[in-house]
């Protein structure tokens, strides 16, 4: 007997498209449940699949449980930030990360090949007076260019942006890719969008003044408040999201300490883990 999983394997995810109105449906799954259910763990891994992303709490705020929750489902990705990284600010920092400062939209790590899948941030301390973390659906921003504005779309899908990371002596990662990278069916896969590792653009004369107004385009629409959502992490609260679809920024704080510990995780095994679980029902 072959299961009929084994020989028709799902290749395209359920995807959920969505904007602002998704802040109505923030939920917050609980983490000792999750660790006890597998109908539970199923749920919010097909959230994740399906949406991009998932909100845990009661997570317990000793350093390095992030490492704890991936073991639920998958796989540390390495990267030369360690196996963790922290988040807060610091007196020189190396990073937007490390400071007080808002962050825009962006992904992570756009100068790797391939990208970490996942990246998941967990709140141990958050006793500042802002710091909202955002999020926003990059899939649903890329289907509405290429709706309303084709020849962006085009541009964005084709033209090669060089990204970068130097830190001398220790790294110097590069890699080249479309912003809005598509499969040969033409569907939206991935989205890289990075502006402190973008390098400086190298298109031809004819191309280099309509992949401005793109490129402006693409950044106006992930920033809309429209397409955001918008909430705190405070401590035991964690938030797994794809790299690769949703893009993340912060909200500016100027009082009291906020402290997150993250890490990267690849998605393979996630839906590996909903394929695996759907077949023991």
């Amino acid at each position: 007997y072959v299961h009929r999983n084994s020989i028709t394997p799902q290749t395209n995810p359920i995807r959920t498209l969505w904007d602002a109105k998704q802040q109505e449906k923030i939920f917050f799954a609980d983490y000792q449940t999750l660790k006890n259910s597998k109908k539970d763990l199923h749920s919010l891994l097909c959230q994740i699949r399906d949406y991009g992303y998932g909100l845990l709490e009661n997570v317990p705020t000793e350093p390095a449980t992030v490492l704890e929750v991936v073991k639920m489902f998958g796989y540390i990705r390495n990267t030369n930030y360690g196996k963790l990284f922290e988040v807060r600010a610091e007196p020189d920092p190396a990073n937007l990360a490390f400071t007080k400062l808002g962050i825009g939209m962006h992904t992570d790590n756009p100068y790797r090949d391939p990208v970490p899948g996942l990246q998941i941030l967990h709140c141990l301390i958050n006793e500042s007076d802002g710091g909202e973390s955002q999020l926003v659906d990059g899939f649903a921003v890329a289907e509405k260019i290429r709706k309303k504005y084709p020849e962006a779309f085009s541009l964005l899908s084709t033209q090669l942006v060089r990204f970068r990371y130097l830190d001398e002596g220790s790294a110097d990662l590069e890699a080249t890719s479309p912003l809005i990278e598509t499969n040969p069916q033409g569907e939206v896969i991935a989205l890289r969008y990075n502006s402190r590792s973008a390098q400086t653009f190298t298109f031809s004369s004819e191309v280099m003044a309509d992949y401005y107004d793109a490129y402006r385009l693409l950044g106006e629409l992930l920033h809309e408040p429209e397409a955001c959502i918008e909430f705190r992490l405070d401590a035991g609260q964690l938030i797994i999201f794809d790299n690769q679809r949703v893009l993340h920024g912060r909200s500016a704080y100027e009082e009291g300490f906020r402290h997150l510990q993250g890490c990267y995780a690849d998605k393979d095994s996630l839906q590996s883990l909903i394929r695996v679980l759907e077949a023991e029902k």
